[in-house]
């Protein structure tokens, strides 16, 4: 009988860098690409701002980045509500290509935390998925319930 041989698996950290998160994107490129000229802050403010305009419509926003930087993230919390559609707001989030969300947070104070950067570049609009996260240790009560990553399907954005 012959052994089967499977090839090694390449190291990745434990914890993504920003280059693998980068390489992750549906924009990127490649090493070695052209990079294409950065976006001015004034149109990634705008698009932020409409965004959280239409989260205002419907939704209590509790905190957000109030302007854009490329030196933080980008962070917005909703208030828990009954009968809230999170495809709804996931959708509203996704919707500005200059944002790339990278999870969704519960706490048991009734608050939902949506996390991610602000790109300077034009994304393209990809499907993306929702991955309920694993177990998280809650040793105090203001600790997170549930969390989700987004991830961008690049499989069904190819074909």
């Amino acid at each position: 009988m012959e052994a089967l041989i499977t090839p090694a698996l390449p190291e990745t950290p434990s914890t993504p860098t920003r280059e693998h998160r980068l390489k992750a994107l549906p924009w990127y490129q490649g090493e070695g690409a052209p990079t294409p000229p950065l976006l001015p802050a004034a149109t990634v403010q705008a698009e932020w701002d409409h965004t959280v305009s239409r989260l205002r419509e419907a939704y209590e926003v509790v905190e957000h980045n109030p302007v854009v930087s490329p030196l933080q993230f980008a962070y917005i919390s909703l208030r828990e509500q009954e009968g809230m559609d999170l495809d709804a707001i996931d959708r509203i989030l996704f919707d500005n290509l200059l944002l790339a969300v990278w999870s969704r947070t519960h706490t048991q104070k009734g608050t939902l935390h949506y996390g991610g950067e602000w790109l300077w570049n034009w994304r393209k609009a990809v499907p993306y998925k929702a991955e309920k996260v694993g177990h998280i240790n809650r040793l105090v009560p203001w600790q997170p319930q549930f969390q989700w990553t987004y991830r961008y399907n690049l499989l069904q954005a190819e074909l």
